[in-house]
């Protein structure tokens, strides 16, 4: 069983960055799963950035679903998965009309497979839980169900970072 981190901060905060870099850093075989929709110019031009800033020679999957199946897939082909992020998968479940409790059970099965499987895996998710109350019925669900699946996989991983202004703060496990 390999160890599994979890990167956790708010928007701009340097999660993804600092995934990257850890997974070049640990270096072998990488798979980087992307779960960004490039639903918007804004979005696409955002991932279009992210895919330049990654190793040509990592292998990229880009789903717009549910991620623990692959994740358990690519384990055995894999020394390091990254995962980014948990917080576009459960937007684009959510506006998919993926009903709560299959939400809620992907975050548990994401937790099982990042653990159970031999690669090492980076797993990057907002922190949404800090900031002012969402206006819309639809931004509080999303809210609360991610906190739920971050609360899921920070009790299951072996490591917690929290990003502040670009810097990793250990949360949870070694230094």
């Amino acid at each position: 069983m390999a160890e599994t981190t979890l990167i956790l901060g708010g928007a701009a905060s340097g999660k993804s960055r600092v995934a990257v870099e850890r997974a070049k850093a640990l270096g072998g075989r990488v798979v980087f799963i992307g779960t960004g929709s490039p639903s918007d110019p804004e979005m696409r031009t955002k991932i279009d950035v992210h895919r330049k800033e990654r190793p040509a020679e990592w292998r990229t999957f880009e789903p717009q679903g549910k991620v623990a199946g692959l994740l358990r897939m690519l384990a055995a082909t894999a020394d390091v998965l990254v995962l980014d992020s948990v917080t576009s998968m459960v937007g684009n479940l959510l506006v998919g009309g993926t009903p709560p409790d299959e939400i809620l059970a992907e975050g548990d099965d994401i937790a099982e497979a990042s653990v159970d499987g031999p690669a090492k895996v980076i797993v990057v998710s907002d922190e949404v839980g800090q900031g002012v109350v969402p206006e819309h019925a639809l931004g509080r669900r999303f809210r609360d169900y991610l906190g739920r699946v971050n609360r899921a996989l920070a009790a299951r991983v072996h490591a917690v970072d929290w990003m502040v202004a670009g810097i990793p703060v250990r949360l949870k496990g070694k230094a």
